[in-house]
């Protein structure tokens, strides 16, 4: 048999918290794992892999969600200087 893990420690070994790793869970970006007899949650090997992947994008996400916010933030500081000269006029 495969040896599996526990959520514990998957979120160690994909560098995650345990949180985040239900919350994946529960919208769908993870399936479900199997559960043991006792019902906690079991992931093999290949599980952590899939888990590895959806970090991977969710940090591209979310690297691209700064960015898009830095440039906003930056558009409208370039806009209110634009607005402070034109009252001074």
């Amino acid at each position: 048999m495969d040896k599996t893990f526990s959520s514990g420690e998957v979120a160690e070994i994909v560098g995650i918290s345990y949180w985040t790793l239900l919350r994946w869970e529960e919208e769908g970006k993870i399936k479900p794992p199997a559960r043991d007899w006792k019902g906690e949650r079991r992931y093999t090997e290949k599980d952590i892999e899939e888990i590895k992947k959806v970090k991977q994008v969710q940090g591209k996400q979310g690297y691209q969600i700064t960015l898009r916010n830095l440039e906003e933030g930056r558009r409208k500081r370039l806009l209110r200087i634009k607005r402070e000269k034109e009252a001074d006029k």
